[in-house]
């Protein structure tokens, strides 16, 4: 209240002011009376003067931050990597958030996220809310590479010379039909498949690619 307890005297009497309450104090939300006091250093020619006014306090409205999230995947859940809105201002309270953590999300840009800020001290601060968007991406499907592998001779088994499908910058694990050990009949275009397992599942989908391969007498 620095600036409402700027009480001078018009006829320049020099003397002390005394205010209540003082000077800085901070004041619950309400009203409130304002009481200044002057004393004259001349008391013999001077009275002492009160003035009495009053002021109302209303409630702050906190400012809540809340940086947009990164784009996810299909599947994944909110947690608190996205539902992070604070309050700069250090006033304790609880945010709650449409949707809730644990949401699956469906595909789409521009999804709306919410939060309400509930201060705990709802006597001088009043309730705030926030809003940020997502993107939500469907899971990509990996690129598979297998070239044909060069016809064997029956009583080979086959191995990663022939069961070697690769995919570029994604993490995974591969399955083979027929498996690594397997002995091919002799004849032309066996059928080679494979089933790849990206390791983030919720970035990538299960991938799949067949060739064939030629087994001599």
């Amino acid at each position: 209240i620095e600036v409402q307890l700027g009480t001078n005297c018009l006829n320049e009497i020099v003397g002390n002011f005394f205010y209540e309450p003082r000077l800085l104090e901070t004041l619950e939300c309400g009203i409130h009376e304002l009481r200044v006091d002057f004393e004259p250093v001349d008391s013999t020619n001077y009275h002492s003067a009160s003035l009495r006014e009053s002021i109302q306090v209303l409630k702050c409205q906190p400012s809540i931050v809340w940086i947009a999230p990164d784009c996810i995947s299909f599947g994944e859940l909110l947690d608190s990597s996205h539902l992070s809105a604070c309050c700069p201002t250090n006033v304790s309270g609880v945010f709650e958030y449409h949707p809730p953590a644990g949401t699956v999300l469906p595909v789409g840009n521009g999804q709306l996220l919410q939060v309400r800020f509930i201060p705990d001290d709802t006597n001088n601060y009043c309730e705030s809310t926030a809003s940020v968007t997502i993107d939500v991406m469907e899971a990509r499907r990996p690129s598979l590479f297998w070239s044909s592998p060069s016809a064997i001779i029956y009583g080979t088994a086959l191995s990663t010379a022939q069961l070697n499908a690769w995919c570029d910058g994604v993490d995974g694990d591969f399955e083979y039909s027929p498996s690594s050990g397997t002995i091919l009949n002799a004849g032309n275009s066996h059928e080679l498949k494979v089933l790849f397992k990206p390791s983030d599942s919720l970035k990538f989908t299960i991938a799949r690619a067949t060739t064939t391969i030629q087994v001599h007498k």
